[in-house]
């Protein structure tokens, strides 16, 4: 269980950075910052979520204003803090 909290963790942290290349990438050659925001994940996922997102106003501006890699990198950080609580208290 621990290597799977851990692989996930390490998939996500890099994730979120190829999300950063990718938006750096697309300024240079186009030279206008490609806004991709959390909301963007939660538009192109399953209704629910965002049914349930869009009735509170405090979690949709939230999803608007923090930057889908932020958000990535943080749930990879965090899959990496668990991970590694799991494999010292397991080992």
């Amino acid at each position: 269980m621990d290597r799977i909290v851990l692989g996930a963790g390490i998939v996500g942290v890099v994730g979120g950075f190829c999300i950063l290349v990718y938006q750096t990438l697309m300024f240079l050659m186009h030279g206008t910052w490609p806004a991709y925001s959390l909301q963007t994940a939660v538009d192109n996922g399953p209704n629910v979520i965002a049914q349930a997102i869009g009735s509170s106003p405090v979690i949709a501006g939230f999803t608007q204003g923090c930057p889908l890699f932020v958000a990535v990198i943080v749930i990879g950080l965090v899959l990496l803090f668990f991970g590694s609580k799991l494999r010292n208290r397991y080992s």
